[in-house]
């Protein structure tokens, strides 16, 4: 069976502001299946959102959060003729960029990533909040 994949379009949310979470399915699943997601702090449930897939994606809006320095988890599952696929992610929501520091990296800057955008893409996946481009060159010590 092919995988649902569920992330924050951001990598971290600020405090008041309105969380989306994106969900796409492989070609291989419904492209219109009903699916629900649920918001979780803790143990505890605190949001369900439920719509149909369009095109086998979805935008769902997960609401805002007023906390200062919060982690919030989200679960995915979505209907198919073999039965529900599920997926997790979880999102931040913080008063300030300094409140936490996950980092990555961008070292590839070839012409024909101009418009590839599919490394940032990944790296909101992943929650990265700062990223640092190495664009030194091999042997950068000596002079041309």
């Amino acid at each position: 069976m092919e995988n649902i994949i569920l992330y924050p379009d951001r990598c971290q949310y600020r405090s008041g502001e309105p969380v989306t979470l994106l969900l796409e399915c492989g070609a291989s699943l419904p492209q219109d299946a009903p699916y629900r997601v649920e918001i979780t702090r803790g143990l505890d449930t605190i949001l369900v959102e439920t719509g149909r897939l369009c095109g086998g994606r979805a935008a769902v809006s997960a609401g805002s959060y007023e906390e200062e320095f919060q982690g919030f988890g989200a679960a995915a599952t979505v209907e198919t003729p073999d039965g529900p696929c599920a997926a997790y992610t979880a999102f931040d929501v913080v008063d300030g960029p300094g409140r936490t520091f996950r980092y990555g990296f961008l070292c590839g800057f070839d012409r024909s990533d101009e418009e590839d955008a599919a490394d940032v893409k990944s790296m909101a996946r992943q929650h990265i909040t700062h990223v640092q481009f190495y664009d030194w060159m091999y042997r950068h010590e000596q002079l041309l």
